[in-house]
């Protein structure tokens, strides 16, 4: 395990950590918003379909880290808290598989939302995905720059193919950027999710010490694994790309849309 390499890794998180950001900051705008200019109930407009997507994603990572789901509701709307559903429940402390998923369970929404996001690019966008994939190569023994700039030709050739001049006269492309906000706006984990995590936290931050330690001794092992990860790393920086670049265009539209609102609400 050389130096480039945990170099590489650490830009990776770093850089997926920033898009994460980035996209929780554009779907906190959206919302804000959307609530200035149709009120509180407009939420709905986009709670409808990210709300059960992003309570399902709690649901399915609860049943594989053995938590027991005491209560769920995918969409209600509670216009004292402001809450539009939720999942409650329960583990056993101090179960070290159980105590990890509540990482895992707080961060679901973002994969469980970019797995959608995929799926509606693929469904309403089927050329352009698959020639996307056909352009997607990976090779571990690039740094990490030359890797990041490979993964551009197929970025481009997916939102190059979605967003091509003839597309915005269709109302597939509409629609599609109609469904992709619903997600992106109830895509982020909670101030609650990640409250509900901070034990867990622990117990990975203890356990990722561990494996540093044995990688450290077995470096053939650890190059691997360091490689593996790289790999994982820049397919999700890739979605998270994606997400976001499609998350700014339906904000661009909601801004437009809103344009016209927001004056005659505040006259």
């Amino acid at each position: 395990m050389s130096f480039e390499q945990v170099t590489a890794l650490v830009a990776v998180a770093l850089l997926l950590a920033a898009l994460l950001a980035a996209i929780h900051i554009v779907e906190q705008a959206v919302q804000q918003r959307l609530a200035r200019s149709l009120g509180w109930r407009a939420v709905l407009l986009t709670g409808w379909l990210g709300t059960p997507i992003h309570e399902l994603s709690h649901a399915v990572t609860c049943w594989i880290f053995g938590h027991r789901i005491d209560d769920i509701q995918l969409f209600s709307p509670d216009p004292r808290t402001g809450r539009l559903g939720y999942v409650k429940h329960s583990f056993q402390s101090g179960h070290w598989w159980q105590e990890l998923g509540t990482v895992a369970i707080a961060t679901a929404p973002l994969f469980g939302g970019g797995a959608v996001l995929l799926a509606l690019a693929g469904w309403f966008y089927p050329d352009s995905v698959r020639e996307a994939w056909n352009a997607f190569t990976f090779d571990d023994r690039r740094s990490i720059v030359a890797q990041l700039q490979q993964l551009s030709i197929p970025l481009t050739t997916l939102l190059g193919g979605i967003f091509q001049w003839n597309n915005w006269g269709t109302v597939r492309l509409w629609v599609f950027l109609y469904l992709v906000l619903c997600v992106g706006c109830h895509w982020a984990p909670s101030r609650t999710d990640y409250q509900g995590a901070i034990r867990g936290a622990v117990v990975l931050g203890f356990m990722l010490f561990a494996a540093g330690i044995l990688l450290w001794v077995f470096p053939s092992v650890g190059s691997l694994a360091v490689n593996w990860l790289i790999a994982v790393g820049t397919v999700l920086v890739a979605m998270a790309i994606l997400a976001l670049s499609l998350m700014v265009a339906s904000a661009m539209v909601v801004w437009l849309g809103t344009a016209l609102i927001l004056p005659v609400r505040k006259g």
